[in-house]
């Protein structure tokens, strides 16, 4: 009997019940502690990022939300540490008839002609009008949707005057007997 009073053994009692009831109730006991981190996360980004200040813009006063100046100098250090590897993962596939002056690395119309020439390629009519054939379409489709409105507009007057002159349908029973006695 005096063996049950050891305060050793409620010590040991208690220890192994905590550890066995967290051991059952640890993915609730996880879930909750998550939805507290991410309940509280957004307030604690919120005062650790942004500070406001007043600024002048265009004359008015304004107060404007801005890094911290610790937050941004910690920033501009891993910004070349982070931003250098991403831009060497991108891979661009340059087609070999990309139309591109090599002088100025500007989009250049006739750049497909003269490499085509510098490989001793002989010079189509395709050749010519291919770097117009797209401002062609556009033009096309332009021209097309204004002669649709024209069109639609000369069928909508003759339908207009035939609305006219067709008689007037008359829903009101009381206008139906005064039309009817005149």
């Amino acid at each position: 009997m005096t063996d049950l009073l050891d305060p050793a053994l409620w010590s040991l009692f208690i220890t192994a019940g905590t550890l066995l009831g967290t051991f059952l109730a640890r993915k609730r006991i996880g879930r909750a502690i998550g939805r507290m981190i991410f309940e509280a996360a957004p307030e604690f980004l919120e005062e650790f990022l942004w500070e406001e200040k007043v600024q002048a813009i265009e004359g008015k006063k304004v107060k404007v939300k801005v890094l911290r100046e610790a937050v941004s100098a910690q920033l501009e250090a891993l910004a070349p540490a982070m931003v250098t590897p991403i831009l060497k993962s991108i891979k661009i596939n340059v087609p070999k008839d990309l139309p591109i002056n090599p002088k100025t690395g500007q989009i250049d119309l006739l750049a497909p002609i003269a490499a085509k020439l510098m490989r001793g390629g002989k010079i189509t009519a395709f050749d010519l009008v291919s770097p117009f054939l797209p401002l062609a379409m556009q033009l096309g489709q332009t021209a097309a949707v204004k002669l649709q409105e024209f069109v639609g507009g000369l069928v909508g007057q003759k339908a207009a005057t035939v609305k006219e002159k067709a008689p007037a349908v008359i829903v009101d029973p009381d206008a139906l007997i005064a039309e009817a006695v005149r």
